[in-house]
């Protein structure tokens, strides 16, 4: 992830950890979890008292690949009706460098280069 993006993304995987402890507020793993990230974590534990809640749907992620470099993906994610799986479907813009670049690494695959 590139150090641009962390910020945001932090705030992001925060609120929605905070969404998911609304629904299952009895679940001890979830409980445990938010004690242990608080804990360990200043920078956790000050998103956490913002009290931001979201169920992440839809965003923009980057990622830097060693052979193509940046990645810029469009991500949804889609949830089983109880919420408790998710499928997370990262997409190219038809027409962008990342598309050209995806299509690159069907081709490269998982070639060595030397």
């Amino acid at each position: 992830m590139p150090p641009e993006d962390v910020e945001r993304n932090g705030r992001t995987h925060v609120a929605n950890l905070r969404a998911v402890l609304a629904k299952r507020p009895d679940d001890q793993r979830i409980v445990e979890l938010v004690r242990e990230l608080r804990a360990a974590s200043p920078r956790f534990a000050e998103l956490w008292e913002q009290h931001d809640v979201a169920v992440l749907r839809a965003a923009s992620k980057t990622f830097d690949h060693p052979i193509v470099g940046r990645l810029e993906l469009d991500c949804e994610t889609l949830l089983t009706d109880p919420g408790d799986q998710r499928l997370v479907i990262f997409t190219a813009r038809p027409g962008t460098e990342t598309h050209d670049r995806l299509a690159l690494l069907r081709v490269v695959g998982a070639e060595q280069f030397t």
